[in-house]
């Protein structure tokens, strides 16, 4: 009886309430596999970063246009410093960012080839300088003519940080 009890809650409740893989998590592990391939370390998940890579892309898909700099002039580099990531930090400073979109359902591993076919993305992707990365997406809806699309907006960014 208590076999059953076990097997059923890891089959009927478990997978409920266990987080799931979000399309950043799943991004990180293609990041981090293209890295460990090349000889680097992974990188760490920052959620500050994080958090500035998913209010880009927003802002990127909400004022319709895709840029490393904002409508309001702000770089990556601003970005990241205006989030606080680097308070009272005397070290090596590093910032690049990624930023990609398509049309269609979200797919990562087609976000992934993408960046990596560029060669200034994968740059970014495989620097040695970064320790640290912060990913976000946005999805929304974009209305050319008759025709709405489903538009997929990645932003990563990655920094350095001696913690």
């Amino acid at each position: 009886m208590k076999k059953w009890f076990v097997f059923a809650f890891l089959i009927l409740i478990l997978p409920q309430i266990a987080p799931q893989e979000t399309p950043e998590v799943q991004l990180l592990g293609l990041v981090n596999a293209e890295r460990v391939k090349a000889g680097l370390s992974p990188l760490s998940w920052n959620q500050t970063l994080a958090d500035v890579a998913s209010a880009h892309s927003r802002d990127m898909l909400e004022k319709r246009y895709f840029s490393h700099v904002s409508r309001e002039g702000t770089t990556p580099w601003k970005r990241v410093t205006n989030s606080g990531y680097y308070q009272n930090y005397r070290g090596f400073m590093f910032v690049a960012e990624n930023i990609e979109v398509h049309s269609g359902a979200m797919n990562v591993s087609l976000t992934h080839s993408n960046l990596m076919r560029s060669p200034g993305h994968k740059r970014n992707i495989l620097s040695q300088y970064a320790n640290e990365v912060g990913i976000g997406f946005a999805v929304g809806q974009l209305t050319y003519g008759t025709h709405t699309f489903t538009i997929i907006v990645c932003t990563q960014i990655f920094s350095y940080h001696s913690r």
